[in-house]
C-alpha cells in the first residue's frame, strides 16, 4: 500500500480565540513556529518509508512547514524535488468576509450549503479539496500533503463517510498530522490508519487510539 501523510497548519493569534479568516495569509505566532519544529521532529521519528513528492497550501506559514520538511530530511526525494503548491488546498474562500474574523459560531458554519458573498460554502469547500487530494493520490504513491484544519478535517471525515460539518478537536488544535495507508480498488480507496501526532496535546496516537481519540472528541459547534 501507499502511504498519505496529512499535515495540519499551525498555531496563529487568531486561533486562541476560535476564530477563522477564510482563505488569508496570516503569520504564525510564537506557538506555531514552536510547533512546525516539533511536529516536523516527530513525523521523522514516525517515518519509516520514502515520500516520493510534497503537496502544500501556498500559505506563507504552511511553506514554512514544508521548508523545514525538507532541511531536516534524509530523503533526497524530498530534498531534491520541487514542492507542488495548489489552490485546492487553500483554507475555505469568505469571499468578501476574507480577513474579517469571524467565530465558529457564525452562520455562515451553521449549513453545508450557506454561502458568503463571492465565497464559497461548506459543501463547495469538501468538493474542492477531497477533488484535489484524490487526484494527487490517483497519480502518485508516498505523498505528504500540508494544509489547513478545514480542509484537514473535511478529507479526513470523507474518508470515514462522516458528516463533513463535523470538526474534531485533533485538527481544531493545530500542528498535527496522520499518517495512512491508501490503495486504490475497484470498490474506491481503501485505508488504514496507522499513527498520529498532535503537538499542542503533545500526544502521539497509535492506530488502536486512532477513532477513539481522535475521531470521538468532536468539539460543541459545528463547520
Amino acid at each position: 500500500m501507499s502511504k498519505l501523510v496529512l499535515f495540519n497548519d499551525v498555531t496563529t493569534d487568531n486561533d486562541e480565540s476560535n476564530l477563522l479568516i477564510g482563505n488569508c495569509d496570516i503569520q504564525a505566532n510564537k506557538e506555531g513556529f514552536s510547533q512546525s519544529d516539533i511536529i516536523v521532529e516527530q513525523f521523522y521519528k514516525n517515518c519509516e518509508f520514502d515520500i516520493h513528492l510534497v503537496y502544500s497550501s501556498d500559505a506563507l506559514r504552511v511553506k514554512k512547514i514544508v521548508h523545514k520538511l525538507r532541511v531536516k530530511s534524509k530523503d533526497q526525494s524530498i530534498t531534491s524535488s520541487s514542492v507542488r503548491r495548489l489552490v485546492g488546498l487553500r483554507e475555505r474562500d469568505f469571499g468578501v468576509l476574507n480577513n474579517t474574523p469571524i467565530h465558529f459560531d457564525s452562520d455562515i458554519f451553521s449549513h453545508s450549503r450557506i454561502k458568503p458573498e463571492k465565497g464559497e460554502s461548506v459543501f463547495e469547500c469538501r468538493v474542492r479539496s477531497v477533488d484535489c487530494i484524490v487526484k494527487i493520490l490517483n497519480k502518485n504513491k508516498n505523498i505528504v500533503v500540508l494544509s489547513h484544519p478545514f480542509l484537514c478535517q473535511i478529507f479526513f471525515n470523507a474518508i470515514l463517510q462522516k458528516d463533513h460539518t463535523l470538526l474534531t478537536e485533533f485538527w481544531q488544535l493545530k500542528g498535527s498530522y496522520v499518517i495512512m495507508d491508501y490503495e486504490f480498488g475497484s470498490y474506491g480507496i481503501k485505508w488504514n490508519f496507522l499513527n498520529a501526532n498532535n503537538t499542542l496535546s503533545n500526544t502521539t496516537y497509535t492506530q488502536d487510539q486512532i477513532y477513539s481519540n481522535i475521531l470521538g472528541k468532536q468539539r460543541t459547534f459545528s463547520i
